[in-house]
């Protein structure tokens, strides 16, 4: 009969405390082990005019170990409106989902702005404001600047994409194809509420080879849509290089009529001059039946004749140093007589 008389004894005990007090812990009990959280946060969302759009919102009250009901409302200006029923909207509204959600059937630039998603559990509450936007993608606002480099070195292009609702993706393009070689590095530009993207393309120890012309490509991956920036010129100047005729002018018997070709081979950096000589008079002018081709390395007689036989030598030049060539005749089949002797 032991318990019995303890029980007996706290409750006489509690008798003592005035009734509205015991209301009072009786309600607040709860209330003060309260503490809310979000389990899913809502995050600011970009939609498409005419497309579904979600925003995701759960309150859980660590607690009391429940999830709490939500509440969404329009935020403008910092005055907040209850959320236009779906029934009575022509273009959808929107809808809370059983979930929390905010479900939005058809997105119209009307419903655009800040929405504030809040829960309570008596004197605890939380909330938290997102923002919907429309997907966007504007102009190039900073174009790569034309460059000219020597060989082996560093090469930095860069770009500055236009406002982009979600962030821009930036590429690069070289004469026209995807860049492969290099580092690409992309960022947000400027930070706070700027909605730019910022790119540079990094070219390490640079070749000959990548010079060309290059292009920043922006592109929004929501509307599928890219915009390009104005193209800049890359141009690598080579290391400079002794100059060489690798392969002179040689003597050739031609038939009157035909076509004959002479060669002039040179390399060295920079590019060197390359001039002809007629019989040591040097040649200026194209004719009819003489030109010049891949930077006067050939010459080429299309229609030989009695005015062409001559000794012919090339002189290639650059600005520090010239060389030139060994002679060579061209002669007309079947004539035996030395050049000096013909009429």
């Amino acid at each position: 009969m032991r318990p019995p008389m303890e029980l007996h004894c706290k409750m006489h005990g509690l008798a003592h405390v005035p009734l509205w007090v015991l209301s009072g812990l009786l309600y607040l009990w709860p209330l003060v082990r309260s503490q809310l959280v979000f389990s899913t946060k809502p995050q600011h969302a970009v939609g498409l005019l005419g497309a579904p759009l979600t925003l995701d919102c759960v309150v859980y009250d660590l607690g009391q170990q429940r999830a709490l009901l939500v509440l969404w409302e329009k935020s403008d200006g910092g005055a907040k409106s209850a959320l236009v029923p779906a029934a009575s909207d022509p273009g959808g509204g929107a809808v809370q989902l059983l979930n929390g959600s905010l479900f939005f059937p058809l997105l119209r630039k009307s419903y655009l702005g800040n929405y504030v998603c809040s829960a309570a559990a008596g004197a605890h509450r939380i909330n938290a404001t997102v923002r919907v936007e429309m997907a966007g993608l504007g102009r190039v606002f900073y174009s790569p600047r034309n460059q000219t480099v020597r060989e082996g070195e560093a090469v930095f292009l860069q770009c500055v994409s236009g406002e982009s609702s979600p962030a821009a993706f930036i590429s690069w393009l070289k004469d026209g194809e995807l860049v492969k070689r290099g580092k690409q590095i992309q960022g947000q530009y400027g930070g706070g509420h700027q909605k730019k993207t910022s790119g540079t393309l990094h070219l390490p120890n640079v070749t000959r080879d990548d010079g060309g012309v290059y292009d920043c490509v922006t592109s929004n991956p929501l509307l599928n849509v890219t915009r390009c920036s104005v193209a800049a010129t890359l141009t690598v100047l080579g290391a400079p290089t002794g100059l060489q005729i690798t392969q002179g002018p040689t003597s050739i018997t031609v038939a009157k009529g035909t076509e004959a070709v002479m060669r002039c081979i040179v390399k060295g950096y920079p590019v060197p001059m390359v001039q002809w000589f007629k019989d040591d008079g040097l040649l200026t002018n194209h004719t009819a039946s003489l030109r010049w081709q891949d930077n006067g390395q050939l010459l080429t007689f299309r229609n030989v004749s009695e005015e062409d036989e001559a000794s012919y030598h090339c002189e290639a030049s650059t600005q520090q140093e010239a060389l030139r060539s060994q002679p060579a005749l061209l002669l007309l089949a079947g004539n035996t007589l030395p050049l000096d002797q013909r009429a």
